[in-house]
């Protein structure tokens, strides 16, 4: 369960104080990152290795092991490449899943059965949204098991005192260890711009999650 942290901006030593709180465990620069990334994002290569880096890790992704059009469209074949695969996760420090497939779920299934460290990391998917809505009646409990070690951090304070400047400052300098959340509606989206800061599911759906116990908090 997510607990969260109400926390007032008022002072810089404030900010200080969550320097010293993502800080900790932060040296990763030597650790070696599987970057599990489904085909349909392999033009995205560049991007996700990028976002690894950034995160300090040195990136291992799929693609880098040989042409697509070889393995698994090609004469290798699905199978043996997924295995072929999860040997080579399997002698990384972390795994990255950037996209949700049959694939990166196994290769998400293997890490966390082995106890290895594990990112999700849903920024570069457009479809990660509706396609975890699909895995999550196999792969719920793996969603929760990553979700137990998250920490929902509020920032509380009166209009205009820069609570957007400080949540800005801190997701770019504390890159791909915090995240925005989005919030759910039922509503419609007022422009393509919405969807950045909203999730938009239907009332049927928004039920379910009520009663799946998937809300902090819900109104």
């Amino acid at each position: 369960m997510q607990r969260p942290i109400a926390y007032c901006l008022t002072a810089i030593s404030g900010i200080e104080y969550w320097q010293l709180f993502f800080n900790r465990g932060a040296s990763v620069a030597t650790k070696i990152m599987y970057c599990a990334t489904p085909s349909r994002l392999r033009h995205k290569s560049g991007e996700v290795k990028e976002f690894a880096r950034k995160m300090g890790y040195v990136p291992v992704i799929p693609f880098d092991v040989g042409p697509f059009e070889e393995f698994e469209g090609g004469k290798i074949g699905r199978a043996r490449t997924i295995a072929l695969m999860l040997q080579l996760e399997r002698g990384c420090d972390a795994t990255g899943v950037f996209g949700l497939s049959d694939g990166t779920m196994l290769e998400f299934e293997d890490a966390i059965i082995r106890r290895q460290e594990v990112r999700l990391i849903p920024e570069l998917d457009p479809e990660w949204d509706m396609r975890k809505d699909g895995y999550n009646k196999q792969y719920g409990p793996l969603f929760g098991i990553i979700r137990e070690r998250n920490w929902l951090v509020v920032l509380v304070g009166p209009t205009a005192i820069g609570k957007t400047f400080w949540s800005d400052w801190l997701l770019e300098n504390y890159f791909g260890r915090l995240r925005r959340v989005r919030n759910t509606t039922t509503r419609t989206p007022r422009n393509d711009a919405d969807r950045d800061s909203y999730r938009f599911i239907s009332e049927e759906e928004f039920k379910r999650e009520i009663d799946s116990g998937n809300f902090l908090e819900h109104d």
